[in-house]
Order: C-alpha cells, then sequence, then structure tokens
C-alpha cells in the first residue's frame, strides 16, 4: 500500500518538476519539445494511476466530457481507457492527444488505428478491466462506421 503511494507521489513530484524546469523562470511558454516531454510524463503518470484519457474537461462532479461538441456518441466513445493507453508508449499517445484532443477524431476506434493496436492486445486490455461491454472489440474494429455510431449513439 505504501509502495503504491510513494510512486504516486514520486510521480506527481516529477511531473511538477518537469513542468517547472520546461516553463523556466522567465514564465516563458515551453519549446514544442519541452511540451512533448511535459504530455509525454503527464500520459505516463496517468497510465500509472489507472485513470481513463479523454480529450475536453471534468465538470466539479468528476464526470468527463470526452468531447465537448459531440451530439452523436456517448462519451465513451470519446474516452481511452489507461489499459489502452497502456498498450502503447506515453510518447506514442502524447502525440495521438496533441493531434486529436477535442476533435470528433479523439476516440476508441481513431486511437487504435493510429497506434496499430491490435484488436487480441485491445480485447485483453478492456477485459483485464471489465471493460468489455462499454467497449466491445467486434464493433470497434469493424469497419463500419454505421454500426459503431449505432451502438455509440446518445440514447
Amino acid at each position: 500500500m505504501m509502495s503504491k503511494l510513494y510512486r504516486a507521489i514520486l510521480a506527481i513530484v516529477s511531473v511538477l518538476l518537469i513542468c517547472t524546469v520546461a516553463a523556466g523562470c522567465g514564465g516563458e511558454k515551453p519549446t514544442a519539445s519541452q511540451q512533448a516531454e511535459i504530455n509525454s510524463a503527464l500520459a505516463a503518470q496517468k497510465v500509472e494511476s489507472g485513470a481513463a484519457v479523454s480529450s475536453g474537461t471534468s465538470s466539479d462532479n468528476g464526470d468527463v466530457d470526452g468531447y465537448p461538441n459531440c451530439a452523436t456518441h456517448a462519451s465513451t466513445y470519446h474516452t481511452i481507457p489507461a489499459t489502452v493507453i497502456a498498450l502503447v508508449s506515453p510518447s506514442a499517445f502524447a502525440s495521438f492527444q496533441s493531434q486529436y484532443e477535442n476533435t470528433e477524431d479523439f476516440n476508441i476506434v481513431k486511437f487504435v488505428q493510429v497506434e496499430n493496436i491490435s484488436q487480441a492486445d485491445f480485447t485483453a486490455a478492456v477485459k483485464k478491466e471489465g471493460l468489455t461491454d462499454e467497449y466491445p472489440a467486434d464493433i470497434i474494429y469493424s469497419g463500419d462506421q454505421s454500426q459503431i455510431d449505432d451502438y455509440y449513439k446518445i440514447s
């Protein structure tokens, strides 16, 4: 128990240190490479903590709006579970997030396509967390956008 707490504190302190160094003393914005390093460290910390990551913002009660402008899909479509993120490197996830964040393309289908995640690996990752109903591999890997849209439509 103490080991997990220690690792979480260490990860948070590391991210804060990276952010402080990247920001510099003059309050200047970080360079693109510094920002990529910050994003990579944040993604790694989120994976370490087991949190799902979504594009968009969290509300006061903890609900996450994965893509604020989507009136078509359920939020799970625009949320990438941490167990799936763990299948790629932190820098690969940070790159995906920076490219697609706050767009319709920040979704589970696009993520597995861009990162070339096999259906077998994906299935094992979502099964591990009991998320097979929220992320059915047969639909996500179907290549049939109308079937995907039907599954994730807002009721």
